[in-house]
């Protein structure tokens, strides 16, 4: 008897927490106390310490829709910390308005454009 053929397991996405969220939009986290964190190259992990902005760029992969929609929202013309660090084809240059940049790259949605 032919068996059916089985689907693949959906894999459930993390939940993100709210240190994570900071981090991909702002690039440091929130300390204990309440203050923002200067560290911008660590995403730290709350059991393990700093290690690698590597699991910041598979979160960031992962969310980048979401975070963008949210972000744009609010802040049109401007970019979340992750994806100045992990999308942006090139530096800013000094001086060029994070709008200016977009809109020669042609990044600006058109919501934006119509601002």
């Amino acid at each position: 008897m032919p068996r059916k053929p089985l689907r693949p397991k959906r894999q459930r996405r993390a939940e993100v927490e709210p240190w994570m969220l900071e981090f991909l939009q702002h690039g440091r986290v929130l300390r204990d106390d309440g203050r923002r964190s200067p560290r911008p190259f660590l995403f730290e992990c709350r059991c393990d310490g700093p290690f690698c902005r590597e699991p910041a760029r598979v979160l960031w992969a992962e969310r980048r829709g979401e975070i963008l929609t949210d972000w744009i929202k609010t802040r049109p013309g401007t970019r979340p910390w992750a994806w100045w660090t992990f999308d942006a084809p090139e530096d800013r240059p000094e001086g060029e308005s994070e709008a200016g940049y977009l809109r020669r790259h042609g990044f600006l949605t058109p919501g934006e454009l119509e601002d």
